[in-house]
C-alpha cells in the first residue's frame, strides 16, 4: 500500500511536502524567544526611518552626552486616585506601601514619589532634607497625631513636588519611575502587571492580554504615561492580532466552500494561509537573528522586528493568500470540468496562471517596497514584511497545493464535489422564510439563503456579471441608468471625471487649510493626525489618563523631555535646515574658563546659566498645549530659599551646595543615582515638559515653538528635544507627508509594469496574423488605473465628508488596495487580449471576458472585502477604520474593473498591422468614443 501510495504521488510531490514540513518546523522556531532571542519589539522601536531626520539627529546629540554623565532615561508613572479629592492617611500609608514593595521587586528601577523627595528646610540653623512622606509624618499618621492642612499646605508651597508628584487639586498622588538602559517596554510591562495583578501572569496570556488589572490593595492604581501605554498598545495589538486571524481563516474556508464547492480543496486553502502565519512569524524572528550574530538583514541600519503594525501584515496573508490559492483551485476545477486527468489539470492551471501571478506578484513587490518612500521604519516594515509573505505565498499557491491535494486524494479518496442543494435544506429555508414573513424578516432570510443555497448564491453571481455586460452593451430600463448607459468609453471617462475633479477639490481644500488654517481651517476636513489616546479602549491607562489630563491637575500624563545647556552665544547660530545643525550645535555648547574647570567648578553650577535655564522654563510653560513644566531647578529653588533667602544660587558655591543636598539625598533610596543622572549632569539640565499627548500634530507643534522660542530669546542656550514621545510625533508628521509620493508612485509602477507586460505578451505571441485587432500598451495601462483612480477618489470624498483622519495604519491602503485589486485587473485584461490574440473581434472577445470569466472577478472581489472587514472589529481604532475603508474600496474597484474599465477598453485597441490594408476590414463604430 505504501509502495503503491508512493509512486501514485509521485517523488517530486514527494520532495515538496517534505521541503514543506521541514520548513514549517523551521519557521516555528524562529517563533520560540529563547533560540533567537526577544524580537518584538515596543510600538515606537527604531520609528524614524530616516537618519538624517531633525529630531533623530537631536536624540543623537543628547546621547553623546552620555560618556560625560548624563542619562536619557525613560520615565513611567503609577498614580494612586484620592478619594473626594483629598490627599487622606489612607493614600499616603498605601504610598509608602507601595514604594517599599516596588523598590524590593524592581531593583533594577530608581523610584520618586513623596516617600524619598527631598523636602529642605531649616531646622536649629541645620539643613533638614527629609522626605515630605517621611518616618516623622507616618509615626503621626498612624498616631493619629497628623496635621493633615498643614502638612498639605507646606507641599503646595514648594516648587519641587508640585504638580510632579501630586495633583494640584488633591485628585491623585503620582509614583514615578526611572526605567534602566536598554530596558524592553513589554517586558516591563509584563513585571509591572505581575506586581499589581499579584500573580504570575502567564506569557501566553498576552496573547489575548490588553490592559493590567491591579488587585486587592493595589486595586486603585492607574498607569499612565506612554512609556508603559504604547507597550499596552501593542499587547492590544497583539490579542487582536489572535482574533483577526481566527476570523480571517474561519471566512476563508467559508467563502471558498462556497466558490470551489468542495470542502476539501477550502481546507487545503486555509491550511497554506495558517502555514503562511507560521513562516512570516518565524522569518522575522529568524532574520533577527542572524542579525544579532552577523549583522545581516540591517534595514536601515536596523534589524527587522515585530512591531505594531504587524497585523496588517496578517491581513494582507488572508487577502494576498485567497487570491494566488483560490485562483489556482479555480482554475485546476475548470480543467477537470473538461475532462482533463489530474495532473494534467494542475499543469494546465500552472501554465495558465504563471505569466498573470508573475505580473501581479511585480505590481505588488513594487508597491509594497516603495513604501519605504513614506518614511517611517514601521511602514516600511509592513511593505517589507509583506513582500517576503507575497513570495511565500506563490510558493504555496503554486508549489505545495498540488503536492497537498494529490496527498489527500490518494489518502481520503477521490475528490467529490456535490452540486447543488439537498431537498431538506430547501424545505428548512422554506419554512424559516414564511416563519420569518410574519415578522416582516423574511428579507434577512433571504440574504442568508443567497449565500448559503447554490442556486440562490450562483444566481446572484450570474446577475452580477449580467448586469456590468449589459450596463456597457444596452440601454438600462431603470430611469436612474438609462441616462448613462450604454456605457460608452466617452461616458465612462466623464463618470471618472466627475468623481476625481470632487476628490481634486478636496485636495485643494486641504491644501489650503493646511497653507491658510486661519481662513480655511473649515474646508479641511481630513486630519493628517495620530490620536493615540482614542486609539486605546477604556481600561485602566485611559481612566489614569483622564484623572491626569484633567483641566485642574496643573500637570499631565506625557513627559516631553529636552536637555538644556549653555551655549557660546558669540558664535554665528546656524539654520534648523543645516544638516550638520547639531554637529555645530555641539561645538557650541559653553564649557568653563580653564581656571574654572581647574577648581572643578561644573557648567550646570553656574548662576546666570540657572537664571536663564528658569526664565525659559517659564517661558515654555506658555506654549500651547503645555501643562507643566518641571527639572531639577525646581528642587533647587526650594535648597536656595530655605538655606540662602534667594530664589535662585547667587554663586556656583551656592549653586554646588544646593545640587550636592538634592543628589545626597536622593542618592540614599535605591537607584537614586538614576534620577540624579537622568535630571542633571555637570553640563546641563533635563527639562521635563509634560503634555496630555492626545494629538501627535500638537506634540510636533510644541516642539516646533520651542525650538523657535529657544533661537529668538535664548541664544545662549542649546535646546535639544530627545526621547521617543518626540519620534512618535514626528513619525506621524513624516507619514502625512509622505503618503501623497507614495500614492503617485503607486499608480506610476501599476502603469508601468503593465505596458510592459502586454507589449511583452505581444511580441512572444505565435501566430501574430491571426489577430485583426490588438491592445495597445500604453492605453491598457491607463485602462488598468481607472478601477484605482475611480476608487481612491471616492474614498477620499467619504473621508473628507465624515472627517476620516488620515493616521498611520491608513497609510498602507493604498499598497493594499493596489495589491487585493490589481487581480481583478490582471486577470479581466488577459482574458480579453487573449480572446484578440485568437481572431476575435472586439465585442466579442468583451462578452467572453465577461460572460465567460468575469464570475471569478466577482468571487475575488468579495471574498477581499469579506476578508477585510474582520478588521473593522480591531478594538484599536486605525485598524478598525482601515477595514472599513479596504472593504469599501473593494466593491469600489470591483466595479471599475467590471464595468468603467471594461467600457473603456474599445478604445485600448489598434488595428494589427498585418491587417491594415486589408480590404474590408475597418475600425468598428464601436471602438469610437
Amino acid at each position: 500500500m505504501e509502495k503503491k501510495l508512493k509512486n501514485e504521488v509521485g517523488w517530486k510531490n514527494w520532495m515538496v511536502l517534505a521541503v514543506f514540513l521541514l520548513l514549517t518546523i523551521f519557521f516555528s522556531a524562529g517563533w520560540i524567544p529563547r533560540i533567537v532571542g526577544d524580537y518584538s519589539a515596543g510600538i515606537l522601536e527604531d520609528g524614524i526611518l530616516d537618519s538624517n531626520n531633525f529630531i533623530v539627529r537631536a536624540d543623537e546629540f543628547v546621547e553623546s552626552f552620555r560618556e560625560e554623565g548624563f542619562l536619557p532615561l525613560e520615565i513611567s508613572a503609577l498614580i494612586l486616585p484620592t478619594q473626594n479629592k483629598q490627599i487622606g492617611e489612607a493614600d499616603l500609608l498605601l504610598q509608602e506601601q507601595l514604594h517599599q514593595k516596588l523598590e524590593d521587586e524592581f531593583t533594577d528601577c530608581g523610584f520618586i514619589s513623596l516617600r524619598n523627595f527631598p523636602n529642605p528646610k531649616l531646622s536649629e540653623d541645620e539643613l533638614d532634607t527629609s522626605a515630605y512622606l517621611s518616618d516623622e509624618i507616618l509615626y503621626q499618621i498612624n498616631s493619629q497625631s497628623w496635621q493633615q492642612q498643614e502638612w498639605f499646605r507646606e507641599l503646595s508651597e514648594k516648587f519641587g513636588p508640585k504638580g510632579l508628584l501630586f495633583g494640584e487639586d488633591q485628585s491623585f498622588i503620582r509614583m514615578l519611575m526611572v526605567f534602566p538602559d536598554g530596558y524592553n517596554e513589554n517586558a516591563m510591562r509584563n513585571r509591572l502587571a505581575n506586581f499589581l495583578e499579584k500573580r504570575e501572569v502567564p506569557w501566553y496570556w498576552w496573547l489575548i492580554k490588553s490592559d493590567i488589572e491591579p488587585r486587592e490593595e493595589y486595586s486603585g492604581i492607574k498607569v499612565v504615561d506612554w512609556t508603559i501605554g504604547r507597550a499596552l498598545m501593542s499587547s492590544m495589538l497583539n490579542s487582536n492580532t489572535i482574533r483577526m486571524m481566527a476570523m480571517g481563516l474561519f471566512l476563508t474556508w467559508f467563502f471558498c466552500w462556497k466558490t470551489l464547492r468542495s470542502p476539501r480543496q477550502a481546507s487545503i486553502i486555509t491550511s497554506m494561509l495558517l502555514a503562511e502565519f507560521i513562516w512570516i512569524k518565524g522569518a522575522i524572528g529568524w532574520m533577527f537573528f542572524v542579525h544579532t550574530k552577523t549583522g545581516l538583514f540591517s534595514f536601515w541600519g536596523h534589524p527587522l522586528r515585530e512591531t505594531v503594525f504587524i497585523l496588517l501584515v496578517y491581513a494582507f496573508v488572508i487577502i494576498g493568500g485567497i487570491s494566488f490559492t483560490s485562483r489556482y483551485m479555480e482554475a485546476f476545477n475548470e480543467s477537470r470540468s473538461k475532462g482533463v486527468g489530474l495532473k494534467a489539470a494542475f499543469r494546465r492551471a500552472y501554465e495558465i496562471l504563471l505569466v498573470k501571478f508573475v505580473v501581479v506578484v511585480v505590481i505588488g513587490l513594487s508597491n509594497f517596497l516603495s513604501l519605504y518612500q513614506i518614511g517611517t521604519r514601521a511602514i516600511m516594515e509592513v511593505g517589507m514584511l509583506c513582500s517576503i509573505a507575497m513570495l511565500q505565498i506563490v510558493f504555496l499557491a503554486l508549489v505545495v497545493q498540488k503536492a497537498f491535494y494529490l496527498f489527500l486524494e490518494k489518502v481520503l479518496g477521490p475528490e467529490r464535489i456535490k452540486h447543488g442543494t439537498s431537498e431538506k435544506a430547501l424545505a428548512i429555508y422554506s419554512w424559516c422564510k414564511k416563519q420569518a414573513n410574519k415578522i416582516f424578516l423574511g428579507w434577512l432570510v433571504e440574504v442568508f439563503a443567497t449565500i448559503l443555497i447554490e442556486e440562490k448564491w450562483n444566481r446572484w453571481l450570474d446577475s452580477i456579471v449580467k448586469f456590468s455586460y449589459y450596463s456597457i452593451t444596452e440601454k438600462s430600463s431603470y430611469r436612474f441608468l438609462g441616462w448613462i448607459t450604454p456605457l460608452t468609453p466617452a461616458r465612462s471617462i466623464a463618470v471618472v471625471s466627475v468623481f476625481l475633479s470632487l476628490f481634486l477639490f478636496v485636495c485643494l481644500a486641504q491644501y489650503l487649510a493646511f497653507v491658510a488654517p486661519e481662513k480655511y481651517s473649515n474646508i479641511g476636513r481630513i486630519q493628517f493626525d495620530e490620536k493615540p489616546i482614542g486609539y486605546m479602549s477604556r481600561g485602566n491607562f485611559i481612566q489614569g489618563t483622564e484623572i491626569v489630563n484633567a483641566l485642574d491637575t496643573g500637570t499631565a500624563q506625557a513627559r516631553a523631555p529636552f536637555l538644556v545647556l549653555p551655549r557660546d552665544a558669540s558664535q554665528p547660530l546656524p539654520e534648523l535646515s543645516d544638516p550638520d545643525y547639531w554637529k555645530e550645535m555641539k561645538m557650541q555648547v559653553k564649557r568653563n574658563s580653564p581656571q574654572d574647570e581647574e577648581e572643578g567648578w561644573q557648567e550646570v553650577g553656574d548662576p546666570h546659566f540657572l537664571a536663564r535655564a528658569e526664565e525659559f522654563q517659564g517661558v515654555v510653560k506658555g506654549v500651547y498645549g503645555v501643562r507643566q513644566v518641571w527639572s531639577a531647578i525646581d528642587g533647587l529653588q526650594d535648597y536656595s530659599r530655605e538655606l540662602y533667602g534667594s530664589s535662585l544660587p547667587q554663586t556656583r558655591e551656592e549653586a554646588h551646595d544646593a545640587f550636592e543636598s538634592f543628589r545626597n539625598k536622593l542618592e540614599e533610596s535605591q537607584n537614586g543615582w538614576m534620577v540624579v543622572d537622568a535630571s542633571w549632569f555637570k553640563r546641563g539640565i533635563a527639562l521635563s515638559i509634560f503634555v496630555p499627548a492626545d494629538s501627535a500634530n500638537q506634540m510636533k507643534d510644541m516642539t516646533d515653538d520651542i525650538l523657535r522660542i529657544s533661537r529668538e530669546q535664548f541664544l545662549d542656550l542649546v535646546i535639544a528635544p530627545f526621547g521617543q514621545l518626540h519620534i512618535y510625533a514626528q513619525t506621524a508628521h513624516i507619514t502625512s507627508i509622505g503618503k501623497a509620493e507614495n500614492i503617485f508612485t503607486s499608480f506610476f509602477w501599476v502603469y508601468g509594469i503593465v505596458v510592459i507586460w502586454i507589449g511583452f505578451c505581444f511580441l512572444i505571441q505565435k501566430n501574430k496574423k491571426l489577430a485583426i485587432f490588438k491592445l495597445s500598451p500604453w492605453r491598457a495601462g491607463f485602462a488598468v488605473a481607472v478601477p484605482f483612480v475611480f476608487a481612491f477618489s471616492i474614498t477620499g470624498i467619504v473621508m473628507w465628508i465624515f472627517k476620516i483622519p488620515m493616521d498611520q495604519a491608513s497609510a498602507c491602503a493604498t499598497a493594499f488596495g493596489v495589491n487585493a485589486a490589481i487581480d481583478f485587473n490582471i486577470y479581466f485584461i488577459d482574458d480579453y487580449r487573449v480572446s484578440l490574440t485568437k481572431g476575435a473581434l472586439p465585442e466579442k472577445a468583451l462578452k467572453t471576458a465577461l460572460l465567460e470569466n468575469g464570475r471569478p472577478m466577482i468571487v475575488d472581489c468579495l471574498l477581499n472585502a469579506v476578508c477585510f472587514l474582520p478588521l473593522a472589529f480591531s478594538s484599536f481604532v486605525p485598524i478598525s477604520r482601515l477595514g472599513l475603508t479596504l472593504s469599501g474600496m473593494m466593491i469600489l474597484c470591483g466595479f471599475g474593473a467590471m464595468v468603467l474599465m471594461p467600457a473603456m477598453l474599445r478604445l485600448c485597441i489598434i488595428m494589427n498591422k498585418n491587417w491594415s490594408g486589408f480590404i474590408g476590414v475597418s475600425k468598428p463604430a464601436y471602438m469610437k468614443l
